[in-house]
């Protein structure tokens, strides 16, 4: 026979800094007056000897063991309660153990019902019907892990309160609290008082979590400041549970909704007001260190616009999500995300229209991978009078990690770019040979569909003595999107087929270009014999009119234009390559006319770059 956990009993710890504690199971009197009375002594002395959870846990070399004990208890363990406390007891030294393997058994063998019905009522709970479903509703689970820990003499109190994610209507709260709507415990571990929740811990109260680790963690033994984010205590059960011949558990609910600060553990307790209006970051973000840097209200106000700061030294990327409410229409062009720093990240919010908007915040702990962060509720009071569109993208702009292969640092400090003469060109330094190609987008509010890269000549990718050049033509003013895709290079040196796109940068164009709409178009063998085409810039050629031809390549051996042979100027330094140069007249309209090159001694030449001969051109460009 086991030992028998069939009735609560008191015990006792001896401590030099929290004697004044009373070691109770049952929550009474004595334990209530000492944690939860502002105007006590030792109150104020138990506040001082709060720890963080890392120093707490600090102590404790690894939980693997504990967990994996508490994970594998059989089925047949729970038919009995002596007999599943006797198991889990069997690897416990200490209290902080105690609770350990408790917490990870209600997880790992309970699970989470939904219930629309989030009326807190103790005396409905049944703890032989939980453990013979082996699942309950999230008050049960807590109610259950509670009852344990007392029958296990650990030291405990359940917790009445609000917590956020469980009520939608939470943030329009104001100073009058509603009934609770869900409880936690408290425990005594390592002689200090801390705060645990199994149903938050499974990621069951979180409608945004979508992993299990993060919640795990983030609600056993949480730090105080890092509770109260979604977490309001209300006030203590003053009774204990009393264990009954029916297997059922009753609760005398002599519960007043008075707030007891002091039950927040903080040294400024915040009033039910601020905690309503405060935004809530998921837990995900909480478990990954996101710090709000500029709102953390979650009723935002905004006239023209706003910036929404953050650090996230997890993350490699962060995105925004602009709705209409109640339409929950997405805003696809008014949200724009730039990186700020080594950690930060900047949001910029621009609604088009006077009214109430949701913005939701994602967050990327590796590419692609976003999950929620935060939600605010907006109301846009003023804005502009002639709406500009911003191109979409969900994410911040400029590099991604991709980048690394090829390129240099050098690409992170290009995002968002400002032209003022309607052409804009690039250099990006790279670590070795990168095939290249762009794609570039105005940021109208048809959300214009990416064009195939072969047929956009807006753009002209080259590259040549380690640098890649990227012009860009913009036809008109207002907000472009470039994004650059590469191919990878193998560890073998052989080009990967694929392309990724490894940065899209942010253009604000103030004028229109004066120069023709297009480039030549660009072959990529160009970019592999590392050919940059100097003159002439213009992908359209005037029939009968004398123009000069020129390129720079440090590969070439033989450049022609059509059937007539290039003249070869060498460069003034070996980094430099050579210039290859001819003048050329175009003669038939409609037939274009080709840069034609090879390298070594390949005899067959192979096409460069085209242009289209037309009647008439209005103006050309030049590269300088």
């Amino acid at each position: 026979m086991g030992k028998s956990f069939g009735k609560p009993t008191k015990i006792s710890e001896s401590s030099t800094n929290t004697n004044h504690l009373q070691k109770a199971v049952d929550i009474g009197e004595d334990v209530k007056s000492d944690i939860c009375s502002k105007r006590s002594s030792n109150a104020e002395l138990f506040l001082q000897h709060i720890t963080k959870k890392k120093q707490l846990l600090s102590l404790e070399d690894s939980f693997e063991s504990i967990d994996l004990h508490a994970r594998n208890a059989s089925p047949e363990v729970t038919t009995n309660i002596d007999n599943l406390l006797t198991y889990l007891m069997s690897t416990c030294t200490t209290s902080l153990n105690t609770v350990r393997t408790v917490y990870i058994w209600v997880l790992s063998h309970i699970g989470c019902k939904i219930s629309p019905d989030t009326t807190v009522d103790v005396s409905k709970f049944s703890m032989m019907e939980v453990l013979s479903q082996r699942q309950g509703s999230a008050l049960e689970i807590n109610i259950l892990f509670h009852y344990m820990c007392q029958l296990l003499s650990v030291p405990c109190a359940l917790i009445h309160g609000i917590i956020k994610s469980q009520n939608d209507e939470v943030h329009s709260f104001k100073d009058n609290p509603p009934s609770s709507n869900h409880v936690w415990s408290i425990v005594l571990v390592q002689n200090e008082w801390r705060f645990v929740d199994c149903a938050s811990g499974g990621g069951n109260m979180d409608a945004e979590c979508q992993e299990e680790d993060h919640s795990l963690e983030m609600y056993f033994l949480t730090d105080p400041d890092v509770f109260i984010l979604t977490h309001f205590p209300l006030c203590m059960s003053n009774q204990k549970l009393h264990h009954t011949a029916t297997e059922r558990f009753t609760c005398q609910r002599s519960l007043s909704l008075q707030v007891q600060e002091t039950l927040q553990m903080l040294e400024m307790p915040i009033s039910f007001s601020d905690f309503c209006k405060a935004a809530t970051p998921t837990t995900f973000a909480l478990s990954n260190s996101v710090e709000l840097i500029s709102h953390s209200s979650y009723h935002v106000t905004v006239k023209m616009g706003d910036t929404f700061e953050f650090t996230a030294p997890h993350f490699v990327n962060m995105a925004a999500v602009l709705s209409d409410v109640p339409s929950g229409n997405v805003l696809k062009n008014s949200v724009l995300a730039t990186r700020s720093g080594h950690f930060g990240y900047r949001i910029f919010v621009k609604p088009r229209h006077i009214g109430e908007y949701c913005l939701k915040i994602y967050g990327a702990k590796k590419c692609g991978d976003f999950r929620s962060v935060i939600t605010y509720r907006l109301h846009a009071e003023q804005v502009e009078n002639e709406f500009v569109a911003m191109p979409e993208l969900f994410g911040v702009w400029g590099a991604s990690l991709n980048a690394l292969h090829g390129f240099t640092k050098a690409i992170f400090r290009f995002d968002i770019l400002t032209c003022r003469s309607g052409e804009i060109c690039i250099k990006l330094p790279t670590t070795g040979f990168v095939q290249t190609k762009s794609v570039l987008m105005f940021g109208s509010e048809d959300n214009i569909t990416e064009r195939a890269p072969q047929s956009n000549q807006s753009t002209l990718n080259q590259y040549t003595e380690g640098v890649v050049h990227i012009m860009a033509k913009l036809r008109q003013r207002g907000f472009y999107r470039l994004s650059l895709q590469a191919q990878k290079q193998e560890s073998d040196g052989c080009e990967n087929s694929a392309f990724s796109t490894v940065t899209e940068l942010f253009i604000h164009s103030l004028k229109p270009s004066l120069g023709q709409a297009i480039y030549p178009r660009s072959y990529p063998v160009a970019q592999s014999y590392q050919t940059l085409l100097l003159e002439p810039l213009t992908g359209e050629l005037e029939i009968n009119k004398t123009t000069m031809f020129r390129v720079r390549s440090m590969l070439l051996t033989k450049a022609k234009v059509e059937g007539e042979v290039m003249v070869k100027t060498s460069g003034e330094n070996c980094h430099e390559g050579d210039t290859w140069s001819l003048e050329y007249t175009p003669k038939r309209v409609g037939v274009p006319v080709y840069i034609y090159g090879t390298v070594g001694l390949d005899a067959s030449m192979h096409a460069l770059y085209k242009f289209s001969v037309v009647i008439d051109v209005d103006m050309t460009s030049t590269y300088m």
